[in-house]
């Protein structure tokens, strides 16, 4: 996972401290030094990504505990959300409405240690100061932290006096001269800075903040264990361990090709395009089509099989520690002639709910660790937890679906088995798959879909203590056992174990117990690995031959660790849940069960095993927000009402009672002039996801979306709606600006944004004019969304822009430059607006303010951006989308436009998603029929700097 943290000047710093949304009185300033790492052992943004990880994993707090950190060249690093809180001094942190500002100087400043002075003390004096104007603080605000505890902090050898004096001329000074000789800083670079620092981690959305208000920095008290933590350089750590301590990019090139190789990289389901490694078709395409076919060549030329392994990992582990698993395991695999495909599937479920785990703890410090506070950390991970496992469970699901990353894997293996229909009859090519704890899952869904394709059977399955749902393994595995799947193996605990394991420490049972107890849809789900669900459930009792006086199925077997034999065909010593993927006997026997040989290479047992729980959270955060809000959302739902309350008052509804759903889908690519590609594919696609959601659609495409059927068909569908619908219009084509034929000048730029139609060409522009008449007829009640997917799609009530960027060369944008073009579009349009009847020729609104809007505008750019379609799909339809397929219940428009710009935060080139509304809107929930009793939501820290 890329580190968040950015560094910035002293300028940077003040450009960003007098625009930063402030939500939270700042009441003083807290000087630190962190004592270690001191100056020599600083090695830039490693170092304070491994504070962050210290404070974080270690200490379990929400985030790293200082808002900034000033580095001894006197650059700054962006630290905690400006609005939370600190972990600075037990008792002082404040809390969301008001506290210190809080910093801390990389060095140990102690007597006799690292000198005080330089660019650092420079910046570190001026950071006081001016945060201090900021607040209009008296100068002795500073306190340093030996003030508020038994520590040296900042160091011995800073005098307090000296320093407020220091501070209190350099106040004395900031109006009557410039003391910062530095360049200006770029609104694009505090735009960029803003948004980092009003980053909230998960934990802190996830949990409140009170754990933390007695929270305060080691220093200098750290234990030898905790400075190694801070201080431990990467090349003395394990190959795995080095991996995982490494940043985005940084594997090796042999890595990287041994990767290639065997791995295909999985993010909600499709290829993975960003983080440690990526996958594109192109690469599975050279999976089967190079590598494979190499190593089937190998094989016959040896005389042996090709036994194809194709292994999904669990749900606890990161795309780090996924990668790490396989660079260990493949050379072992192949070491025993066996070929394995590794599909690593971004999940990091394990430090998400270590970090909600260790949050719940700490509020119920002091009662225990008993049954009871099992029961309470049950209560309290499992809304979010919960939801975030369904996301998780999704992701396995959405691999296997039309466009998902694993269907398309199962699809080449069809096709390279289809290549080679003699060595499949012979037995020469064998497949076999191996799923671990949520593995099983991803197992779920690609087996059936890959027998589906028509893929042959699998001589063998084995499930490690298996995460899945034991109505789902009915519903989609149990059925295969002798019909598409050979051998089934199950590897499992003994009850006992499950109840011996932990969670992070403080849950004192195993992952499948709080899958079973909290995390699922219900308290107390059966789960397939738990042996008292197995043992409970007659169908499955009966298939594994554990009901008294029934036998196995001669293609089934469960092995219960801990065995009593080390090693063997049927051995396992896992003493955890996430034990088993990294326990040789466990390991050796899926191997020996899949050569059908007891001599093997044995499994490499060197590894320093990595802590799950306390690994650094890598899920995607808009996971854990929508995760947050659908906790949110169906805690409302399922809330008792108040004694008392009153009763609520009827929303309106259509007919049966019920919000119709419907939606218009234009698009258009056969523009004469500059044709597009993928708006009619955007405009489908719209449809079907709409469709999905229980919108009834329509399409306009091509030729028939003409100025004046867009126009009436939007107008159509306004007037025959009523109170309690939802509507959805949606265009991807070109837009362009026209001269402003209003004749009140209503632009500020005196210049309209238009839509352009496909007969544009005879000046039939739609203006924003025309949709802003248009939008004014929605009936009261009625929700209204735009999504429009083109140039100068900034605003329907307020559109101004500037001309295009430069295109790349791979990507269109969906821009008509009516000013530059040959053709005067602008005469054309005065001339075709003159000819149209007068009751057409709709006169400037006069109320285009925002609060007068009665539709929500989603666009895809800002008015001076350019909008890009790539690989025949527009940007922002291909993300827009993406979010739309992942359960939204309870989502803000507001919110899902935060989740739009996060994912054009690596999008080339710049491109930002727009949201238009009236501010009362922006609370309201998305696609959701409107009521007269609408809760307004408070708004999320993040989104103030997005926007």
């Amino acid at each position: 996972m890329a580190s968040r943290f950015k560094q910035l000047t002293l300028a940077e710093f003040v450009a960003v401290l007098d625009q930063f949304p402030f939500t939270r009185r700042v009441t003083g300033v807290h000087m630190h030094h962190t004592w270690r790492p001191n100056r020599a052992q600083y090695a830039g943004r490693a170092s304070i990504d491994a504070m962050w990880q210290y404070h974080t994993q270690h200490n379990g707090w929400s985030d790293i505990a200082q808002h900034i950190s000033i580095a001894p060249d006197g650059t700054i690093w962006t630290g905690r959300n400006w609005n939370l809180a600190p972990a600075s001094s037990s008792g002082h942190n404040g809390n969301r409405l008001a506290g210190p500002f809080m910093f801390e100087m990389i060095g140990d400043f102690d007597k006799g240690r690292d000198p005080f002075d330089g660019a650092q003390r420079r910046t570190a004096l001026h950071v006081v100061a001016h945060v201090q104007r900021h607040f209009k603080l008296a100068t002795k605000s500073l306190h340093f932290h030996s003030q508020l505890s038994g520590k040296t902090c900042p160091g011995s050898s800073i005098g307090y006096e000296a320093t407020v004096q220091e501070v209190r001329h350099i106040k004395q000074n900031l109006g009557s001269r410039a003391l910062l000789a530095e360049p200006a800083v770029s609104e694009e670079r505090v735009v960029e800075l803003l948004r980092t620092l009003s980053y909230i981690s998960i934990a802190s959305r996830a949990r409140g903040l009170e754990a933390e208000a007695l929270a305060e920095p080691a220093e200098e008290g750290m234990s030898r264990q905790q400075l190694l933590l801070l201080t431990e350089p990467v090349p003395g750590k394990t190959a795995a361990r080095a991996l995982q301590s490494r940043g985005p990019g940084e594997l090796t090139a042999a890595q990287r090709q041994l990767l290639r190789a065997h791995v295909v990289n999985l993010d909600q389901g499709r290829f993975s395009t960003d983080g440690t490694f990526t996958t594109a078709a192109s690469d599975v395409d050279a999976l089967f089509d190079k590598h494979l076919e190499q190593a089937l060549r190998a094989a016959r030329k040896a005389g042996r099989p090709l036994q194809l392994v194709l292994y999904a990992h669990g749900g606890l582990v990161s795309e780090k520690s996924g990668l790490a698993g396989a660079l260990r395991a493949i050379p072992w695999w192949k070491a025993n002639h066996v070929y394995p495909l590794y599909f690593v599937w971004e999940t990091g479920l394990g430090g998400t709910l270590g970090a909600l785990i260790r949050g719940s703890r700490a509020r119920e410090s002091g009662r225990g660790i008993t049954d009871l506070s099992d029961q309470l950390i049950e209560r309290a991970v499992g809304p979010l937890g919960g939801q975030i496992w369904k996301n998780m469970k999704d992701s396995a699901e959405w691999a296997s679906e039309a466009d998902g990353g694993g269907r398309y894997v199962a699809r080449k293996l069809q096709q390279f088995c289809a290549a080679h229909p003699a060595e499949v009859a012979d037995g020469t090519l064998r497949l076999h798959a191996v799923g671990h704890s949520a593995g099983s899952i991803f197992h779920a869904h690609f087996l059936p879909t890959a027998l589906q394709l028509g893929v042959p059977s699998f001589r063998t399955l084995h499930l490690l203590a298996p995460a899945i749902r034991v109505d789902a393994f009915k519903q989609h595995l149990a059925g295969l056992v002798g019909h598409g799947v050979d051998q089934l193996t199950l590897f499992t605990m003994r009850d006992q174990l499950e109840r011996d394991d932990t969670c992070s420490l403080f849950y004192r049972k195993s992952l499948l117990y709080l899958l079973y107890n909290a995390l699922e849809s219900g308290r107390e789900t059966p789960i397939l690995g738990l042996e008292t669900c197995l043992r409970a459930d007659a169908d499955v009792s009966r298939l594994l031959g554990l009901s008294t006086g029934h036998q196995a199925a001669p293609a089934t077997e469960v092995i219960w660790s801990n065995t009593t034999e080390a090693s063997g065909r049927s051995s396992s010593t896992s003493a955890t849940h996430g034990g088993f993927d990294e326990d040789a006997a466990t390991m050796e026997s899926v191997l020996r069960r899949v050569v059908d040989q007891t001599d093997i290479v044995p499994f490499p047992r060197t590894r320093e095993l990595v802590d799950l729980w306390h690994e650094p959270i890598e899920l995607p955060e808009e996971v854990v927000m929508l995760a947050q809000l659908q906790a949110e959302f169906m805690a409302k739902t399922t809330a008792k009402p108040a004694k008392k309350a009153a009763p609520p008052r009827p929303q309106p509804a259509s007919t049966n009672g019920h919000p119709r759903q419907r939606a218009l889908c234009i698009g258009i690519n056969d523009y004469p002039a500059a044709p597009l590609q993928g708006c009619v594919a955007d405009a489908r696609a719209w449809a079907d996801a709409l469709k999905h959601r229980g919108f009834a659609t329509e399409l306009l495409l091509e030729d028939e979306a003409t100025r004046q059927n867009i126009l009436d068909r939007i107008s159509s569908l306004l007037t025959t709606s009523r109170a309690g619908d939802v509507l959805v219009v949606q265009f991807s084509g070109h837009g362009t600006q026209l001269q402003d034929a209003g004749r009140g000048g209503d632009e500020d730029d005196r210049r309209d944004e238009a839509l352009c139609p496909h007969d544009y060409a005879r000046g039939a522009f739609v203006l924003d004019d025309d949709l802003r008449t248009v939008f004014r007829r929605v009936p009261a009640g009625v929700s209204v969304t735009f999504f429009a997917d083109c140039c100068h799609s900034g605003s329907v009530a307020r559109l101004f822009g500037a001309p295009p960027a430069p295109v790349v060369v791979d990507q269109r944008a969906r821009f008509m430059n009516a000013r530059a073009s040959d053709t005067d579009f602008n005469t054309l349009h005065r001339a075709f607006r003159a000819s149209l009847p007068a009751n057409g020729n709709h006169p400037a609104p006069a109320d285009a303010g925002r609060a007068a809007m009665r539709v929500v505008n989603f666009s895809a750019c800002l008015p001076e951006e350019v909008a890009y379609e790539t690989n025949g799909s527009g940007a922002f339809t291909t993300r827009a989308l993406r979010l739309l397929e992942k359960p939204s219940a309870g989502l803000t428009h507001r919110q899902f436009q935060d989740q739009l710009r996060r994912a054009f935060s690596r999008h080339s080139p710049v491109q930002h998603p727009t949201l238009d509304c009236a501010p009362t809107a922006e609370e309201l929930p998305l696609l959701q029929a409107l009521t007269a009793t609408a809760p307004r939501r408070p708004r999320r820290q993040a989104s103030a700097a997005a926007r």
